[in-house]
């Protein structure tokens, strides 16, 4: 009787469920084309691209700014502070459409101050972040004593970014993931089934040489 091995076995096995793949391959680039459309079509209805527009300062006189920049990013970013920017700027656009998209950090390694913000239309998402920076300048000199802010990174209104192209790439990488998820689900199918499905199943997981076939009537 004639030995065999774990790797003659994984070997023969990884081959059956390839021509398994490759039969039923069809289906999964069908399949997986049709659930990216969907995905596609949804973004294009509910997740709309948005334009990003950025501005960084920094308090170049301020002392202690690392307390003051922690202690008032909150209130950058508080609805008291958005209603006074968009009544003084009269921007025509809610508190809660700025606060949901507005984001303010503090970088570490130079204190500095970045404020960002997105919206559907690229020239009042660079509105907006110009009007937060320019009123949060304002009530730092009133509160504080501050006489100087620099403006490391001046505001830019985003136009080189295309909508459809970004949707192309989402649509391009969920058409790939879920191809790949299909491929691996056939995989594991096929590698975690028990069943005798071939005569190869007898041979190595018994250790017997198949004799013959009896054909089922």
């Amino acid at each position: 009787m004639q030995e065999y091995t774990n790797m003659d076995y994984f070997t023969l096995d990884l081959i059956r469920v390839i021509k398994i793949i490759w039969k039923n391959r069809l289906k999964i680039i069908v399949s997986s084309f049709v659930i990216s459309l969907f995905l596609a079509l949804y973004m294009a209805m509910f997740l709309p691209y948005k334009y990003e527009s950025s501005t960084k300062i920094y308090l170049s006189s301020y002392k202690e700014k690392y307390q003051f920049n922690n202690q008032i990013l909150s209130e950058l970013k508080s609805k008291d502070f958005i209603n006074n920017v968009i009544k003084n700027k009269k921007l025509n656009i809610t508190s809660s459409n700025i606060s949901k998209d507005l984001v303010a950090t503090l970088n570490e390694n130079d204190k500095s101050i970045s404020i960002k913000y997105k919206n559907k239309d690229s020239k009042l998402a660079y509105e907006v972040v110009v009007a937060l920076r320019d009123e949060f300048i304002d009530k730092v000199k009133q509160k504080l004593s501050v006489s100087k802010v620099d403006i490391l990174e001046n505001a830019k209104e985003e136009s080189n970014s295309s909508p459809l192209l970004y949707k192309f790439k989402v649509a391009i990488m969920c058409f790939l993931a879920i191809l790949a998820i299909e491929v691996i689900y056939f995989f594991l199918k096929e590698i975690l089934n028990d069943k005798v499905v071939t005569p190869n199943d007898i041979k190595y997981d018994l250790g017997i040489d198949l004799i013959g076939i009896i054909p089922k009537k």
